[in-house]
C-alpha cells in the first residue's frame, strides 16, 4: 500500500510540474487566447493542488486529508477537460484520470500505510494498552 502511495504522489507531483512548464508558456501574451481568465486561476490552483498534495501523500503526512483535494481535482479534470474527448465508453476506459481518482479515494479510505509519517506520530501519541 505504501508503495502505491508513493508511486501516485510522485505522478501526481511530476504532472503538476509539467503543467507549471506548460502554463509559463501558454500564459504569455502571445498566446494568452489559450486559457481564458476565469480558468487560469483554477489551473493554476489545481496545479498546486497536485503539487502539494503529492508531496504530503509521498510523505505519508495528512494521507485522508490530501486525498480529498486531490480527488476533485481529478474529477474536476475528468469533467472540464477530457469529457470532451469522450465520445464513447472505450475512450472513456482509456483516460487515466478515473484511475488516479478511485486510487486518492481507495487512500482515504484505507488511510496511511506503515510506512508513512501518518503511521509513526500515530504510534507516537496512542498509549500501550490502548487497543488497536
Amino acid at each position: 500500500m505504501d508503495i502505491l502511495a508513493s508511486l501516485l504522489a510522485l505522478l501526481a507531483a511530476k504532472t503538476a510540474q509539467a503543467e507549471e512548464a506548460y502554463l509559463d508558456t501558454a500564459l504569455l501574451p502571445a498566446n494568452r487566447q489559450a486559457i481564458t481568465a476565469p480558468y487560469s486561476a483554477s489551473v493554476y490552483r489545481g496545479g498546486r493542488t497536485e503539487l502539494i498534495g503529492g508531496a504530503l501523500l509521498m510523505l505519508g503526512l495528512g494521507t485522508r486529508l490530501a486525498a480529498i483535494p486531490l480527488c476533485i481535482n481529478m474529477v474536476v479534470a475528468i469533467l472540464v477537460v477530457n469529457l470532451r474527448k469522450v465520445s464513447d465508453l472505450d475512450d472513456f476506459v482509456e483516460l487515466s484520470e478515473p484511475l488516479y481518482a478511485l486510487c486518492f479515494v481507495w487512500l482515504f479510505f484505507s488511510g496511511p500505510g506503515r510506512a508513512s509519517l501518518d503511521h509513526l506520530v500515530g504510534r507516537c501519541f496512542t498509549r500501550p494498552d490502548a487497543p488497536r
